[in-house]
C-alpha cells in the first residue's frame, strides 16, 4: 500500500514539475497547444505534449477565434525529426458557432515518428486583428 502511494505521489510530482496536466494521472490522453496572434502578427508557435505515435492515432480539433479571423490560416505540427503535418489548410469541413470555428481532422498512426520535442505552427497572412487558435490533441491508443 506505502508503495502504490509513493509511486502515484512522484507520479503526481513529476507531472507537476513538467508542467502536464493532472489529467495523464487519470489515464487522459490528452494534449493541446493555443496560440496567439496579436494585430501584425503573422507567425505563432507552441509546444506539443506527446504521446507515442506509434501506438496513438490522433483526433485533432482547432478552434480559432475571432470568427472573423480570414481564411488564411495554416496550422502545421512539426514532429521531432522535422516531418510537417498540415492539420488545417482551409476552413472546409469546418464549422462555426456566434464567435468560433472549429475544423476537425485525424492523423493515423505515425510509426516512424517517436516521442519528443513536437510543437504546432500556425502562419497567416491577414494580421489586421489579434486572433487565437487552440489546438487539442486526444491521442486514440491502438484499437480504441
Amino acid at each position: 500500500m506505502f508503495r502504490t502511494g509513493l509511486v502515484v505521489l512522484l507520479a503526481g510530482v513529476t507531472s507537476a514539475c513538467l508542467g502536464l496536466d493532472a489529467g495523464l494521472l487519470r489515464g487522459d490522453l490528452n494534449s493541446g497547444a493555443q496560440l496567439s496572434f496579436e494585430a501584425g502578427a503573422t507567425e505563432a508557435t507552441e509546444a506539443l505534449f506527446v504521446f507515442d505515435p506509434a501506438q496513438h492515432s490522433m483526433d485533432i480539433t482547432i478552434f480559432i477565434q475571432p470568427l472573423e479571423q480570414a481564411d488564411d490560416l495554416d496550422v502545421v505540427i512539426v514532429t521531432e525529426s522535422g516531418t510537417r503535418f498540415q492539420v488545417l489548410g482551409s476552413a472546409a469541413r469546418c464549422t462555426e458557432d456566434a464567435e468560433t470555428r472549429t475544423c476537425e481532422r485525424k492523423l493515423p498512426l505515425l510509426p516512424s515518428e517517436e516521442v519528443g520535442s513536437w510543437r504546432v505552427e500556425a502562419v497567416r497572412n491577414d494580421a489586421t486583428a489579434p486572433a487565437s487558435v487552440q489546438v487539442q490533441v486526444n491521442w486514440v491508443p491502438i484499437g480504441s
